[in-house]
């Protein structure tokens, strides 16, 4: 029984020593919740012809709709390395980082409540970390600390 289906390729080209080669790759239908595949950067995989979501898990999750995946060809899909953010806090406490994107706050990830000092990869752009002891009972102690990070570097981050 001879069915028409015409594929292509998505590639995920990887770059060596690349900090996105262990992220994960998910991938759904456009428009649609149900997962499809998943995929690691450096591999390639065939789909039907179509438009496809990709959600990449870094750190803020990378989401790129709408990809559209040509017959015979093959599709690749680039994202910015990540930089690094070296935190380091003088107590322990609560800290959260947001990501700044003009202005409104996207929450990015919690930090464990048990350490004071941690790295986190995170993708290109502008952050705050928000930060408070444990042992301060006002909102007031809250400190902000802005910072950017950039492709391959490391940006160090105190709060003392």
């Amino acid at each position: 029984l001879a069915v028409d289906a015409p594929q292509g390729d998505l590639n995920f080209p990887l770059s060596n020593n690349s900090l996105l080669k262990e992220k994960n790759i998910v991938v759904r239908q456009a428009g649609k919740c149900e997962y499809l595949n998943e995929q690691t950067f450096g591999n390639k995989s065939r789909y039907i012809v179509g438009s496809y979501d990709i959600e990449i898990n870094t750190l803020p999750r990378t989401y790129i709709n709408d990809v559209r995946v040509s017959q015979s060809h093959t599709t690749d899909i680039e994202i910015p390395e990540p930089g690094v953010a070296h935190l380091n806090m003088d107590a322990l406490g609560y800290g959260t980082i947001l990501k700044d994107n003009k202005g409104k706050l996207e929450w990015v990830t919690t930090l464990p409540t048990d350490i004071t000092k941690t790295s986190v990869y995170l993708q290109p752009g502008n952050y705050r970390f928000i930060f408070r002891t444990r042992k301060a009972t006002d909102t007031v102690f809250t400190i902000e600390k802005k910072f950017k990070i950039t492709t391959g570097l490391s940006t160090t981050v105190n709060i003392y």
